[in-house]
């Protein structure tokens, strides 16, 4: 009997008015579903430019405005402060640290939930394909899901970046990459936190300054491997997107990018049942609810 170490994979991306869903098959049968319904989307991972409403020092937090109809938690812990080291920060009150009206930057980490607002948090990150960037954070990490040995190859791989300025940590899709995979991923994420920076710099409070990519562009970035012989996609728009997203974080997987031509829609044609409106079977990921920052 032949077992297969690294099945084959294709990514099948498909649009409509509603919807965006992707399916993952291994060898021509279908083994992943994701769906993303439009309107239905996280705010996880997005970052706003955001005023302080209130801060409460009874419980070590504050409220904050970012545009939302409900307003942030943001907890002591979380706060940032240019130039202040993390051991000096925590010793802090939160009313040290902030103050009404104040603008900030803040990272949603936990969607509104019913009557519950958005949880923000000020230290700020951004996930690339191999790499974590965490514009405030300090030194670099590796992912403990890695084993020790690989562990070990990418702690000095990043601590060979140029990277000094920001924090940086190594994710698990990392695992077998190049120094030359590091260097160009962090080039990459430098340019989307240069471009976060001057939209923060311009727009006024409670304003969107950086939007976290849609369920299509996070697969891709998850899950694009060697072992991926080909992505095809059925709307022209998110082919074109896509295929500009892995010219430049992955250009040597950019001939696997494929336009759908065919005249049967693009899940029918390979197999893939639709899924229910109302609900998603138990391999489905539903609303973008793949995880979106995760090392």
């Amino acid at each position: 009997m032949t077992v297969i170490a690294n099945p084959t994979k294709t990514i099948l991306i498909s649009v409509d008015l509603s919807e965006l869903r992707v399916a993952v098959l291994e060898e021509g049968r279908t083994v992943e579903t994701y769906i993303e319904r439009r309107g239905a989307g996280s705010i996880a991972g997005n970052i706003y430019k955001a005023r302080i409403d209130n801060v409460l020092p009874a419980i070590d937090a504050a409220f904050v405005d970012f545009g939302a109809p409900k307003n942030g938690f943001l907890q002591v812990k979380d706060v940032v402060v240019p130039g202040m080291s993390t051991t000096t920060r925590r010793r802090k009150k939160i009313s040290d640290l902030l103050s009404p009206g104040q603008d900030i930057l803040v990272q949603v980490e936990k969607n509104p939930m019913k009557t519950k607002g958005a949880r923000v948090t000020m230290e700020l990150s951004i996930a690339g394909r191999f790499l974590v960037l965490t514009p405030g954070g300090e030194g670099s990490g590796v992912s403990k899901r890695l084993p020790d040995g690989e562990r070990e190859r990418l702690r000095k791989l990043v601590k060979q970046l140029e990277a000094d300025d920001i924090g940086v940590i190594a994710r698990t899709a990392a695992a077998g990459a190049t120094l030359e995979d590091l260097e160009r991923d962090l080039r990459f994420l430098r340019k989307i936190w240069a471009q976060v920076e001057a939209r923060a710099k311009a727009a006024p409070s409670k304003t969107l300054v950086h939007q976290d990519g849609d369920l299509s562009l996070r697969v891709i970035r998850d899950l694009l491997t060697r072992n991926v012989d080909k992505v095809i996609v059925d709307s022209e728009r998110q082919y074109r997107r896509i295929l500009g997203w892995v010219r430049t974080t992955q250009p040597e997987f950019a001939d696997r990018i494929q336009m759908h031509a065919g005249a049967q829609p693009l899940f029918e044609q390979y197999g893939v049942e639709r899924m229910a409106a109302s609900t998603c079977p138990p391999a489905a990921i539903c609303c973008s609810t793949m995880p979106r920052r995760s090392p």
